[in-house]
């Protein structure tokens, strides 16, 4: 963590003083403003690259008197951008709050303001059109419940960091910490479903932009998890959109997702859908037929599954004989090759073009990681979401042995 931090940092430096105050041609600026943050805090200010599921940190500056800028010699105006405020002056950082999204579009200066905790209501000024209709469609929900969610959210990260990244392991402190996950999870849906219900409402009226599509997206995930009085709505919302944005990838998600599925479960023989691996091959999981299974459904964003990846690596060579490894995706096609290649995964790897959506409805688990262990047979025999500690080998041991 330490390498990425000062990798970033210089990353910024190298930007910010490399391109002076005129917007590069390519580029964006964005200058912000977050108020309220405690002056004895070291506060970073992190730009990170939106690709599908996942995010990259690309830029940090650190606060000065609640100010930070970031200067982008090239925007990726097909993908967005998140800000997030990082505390650092502690013993491991620790996210302050929820980042916007922004929209750029090469040539454009955007500013921020607003107070530090819950940035992502901050009033953004900027030029482009899908920056606009998100703060339009913003406007029209309930600023008391977002600042709800957020005080829960940032609350819930501080546990989450805690428990990855504090120096207390005891497990009488990592239960705690659970406890108080679960908590904050349950408040959290329950605001949610306010969110939705108000989201719901404005996608049914307003033109539907970027940051609308997105909403969107998080609706039929919902849908997908079990949120049936939304099918109908969302389907409805579906048909607004283009005909362009039904053929972006995150179209055909909303689509699958919407789409019924059945679920499997331990016991039921494992469903023969395709992914894709690195030479653009169809593949399932089902053809490996005659040696147990491990797979591993993964983004590069998601902590926990980075986290498992030295264990898998063990796992794969510890049980050659009889095991096969197979990690699956749910990232873009690029962030997919580009994390696979920076994370030194060798075994099976393989993508599924439909990111989150046909693990989360066929397996039915609430997220990634997701890890699903197959007998020689082919019959399911654990679905496990979530990742600990040498949670793989205990698991293995028990189905399989040494």
């Amino acid at each position: 963590m330490k390498m990425l931090k000062s990798i970033l940092v210089a990353a910024c430096a190298f930007a910010v003083f490399s391109c002076g105050s005129p917007v590069p041609e390519n580029g964006a600026i964005i200058t912000g403003v977050a108020s309220g943050i405690n002056p004895s805090d070291t506060v970073e200010a992190v730009l990170f690259l939106i690709d599908g599921n996942s995010g990259k940190g690309v830029m940090t500056d650190t606060l000065k008197d609640g100010k930070f800028q970031f200067c982008i010699d090239s925007v990726q105006s097909d993908k967005y951008y998140i800000i997030q405020l990082m505390k650092v002056s502690g013993a491991y950082p620790t996210p302050l709050c929820n980042g916007p999204e922004l929209y750029l579009e090469p040539g454009v200066r955007v500013r921020v303001s607003g107070e530090g905790r819950y940035l992502y209501n901050a009033t953004i000024k900027s030029p482009v059109r899908d920056q606009k209709l998100r703060g339009r469609f913003l406007e029209r929900m309930s600023a008391r419940d977002w600042m709800d969610f957020q005080d829960i959210s940032a609350h819930r990260n501080a546990a989450v960091y805690a428990m990855f990244y504090g120096s207390d392991t005891t497990e009488t402190t990592r239960n705690s910490l659970r406890k108080v996950m679960k908590e904050d999870l349950d408040s959290m849906h329950t605001i949610t479903g306010r969110l939705t219900r108000q989201s719901i409402d404005i996608l049914m009226e307003e033109e539907i932009g970027r940051y609308a599509l997105k909403e969107l997206q998080s609706i039929a995930g919902g849908v997908s998890m079990g949120d049936e009085e939304n099918r109908e709505a969302a389907w409805q919302i579906y048909e607004r959109l283009s005909e362009e944005q039904k053929a972006s990838d995150a179209g055909r998600e909303i689509s699958s997702l919407l789409e019924k599925v059945s679920r499997v479960r331990e016991g039921d023989t494992v469903p023969e859908y395709f992914y894709r691996d690195a030479s653009g091959g169809r593949r399932r999981l089902s053809e490996m037929s005659g040696k147990w299974v491990l797979a591993d459904f993964w983004s590069r964003g998601c902590a926990p599954c980075i986290q498992s990846i030295p264990e898998l690596t063990r796992i794969a060579e510890k049980y050659s004989e009889k095991l096969e490894v197979v990690s699956i995706s749910v990232d873009t096609e690029a962030v997919w090759k580009e994390a696979s290649k920076e994370h030194g995964i060798t075994w099976n790897n393989w993508n599924d073009p439909l990111g989150e959506s046909v693990c989360l409805r066929m397996f039915g688990t609430p997220g990634i990681p997701t890890f699903v262990v197959i007998n020689p047979a082919g019959t399911i025999c654990k679905i496990q979401a979530g990742y600990a500690e040498s949670l793989l080998d205990r698991l293995l041991q028990d189905l399989i042995g040494d």
